[in-house]
């Protein structure tokens, strides 16, 4: 995330207007993360690395790209 420039592969996308958008209009989206944060984190103190609302918004944004599985390889990988 530190990189002066980006890399080849992904300046085209700066140009073309970028990938695929999301099917979410902007004010949707914040609906959604206003909803995850209201569930209730049922982990323990100790095991909280990340916020709840923050895993629940990435697995959302997985499942909108068609990603149904934990074992998806991005490409940039």
């Amino acid at each position: 995330m530190c990189a002066r420039e980006l890399p080849q592969a992904c300046q085209s996308a700066e140009s073309e207007g970028g990938g695929a958008r999301s099917p979410l209009k902007v004010a949707q989206i914040e609906n959604l993360r206003q909803a995850f944060r209201q569930v209730p984190d049922p982990r323990a103190a100790t095991s909280r690395r990340h916020p709840l609302p923050a895993k629940l918004g990435l697995i959302a944004l997985g499942l909108l790209r068609g990603v149904y599985n934990d074992n998806y390889s991005s490409p940039w990988e």
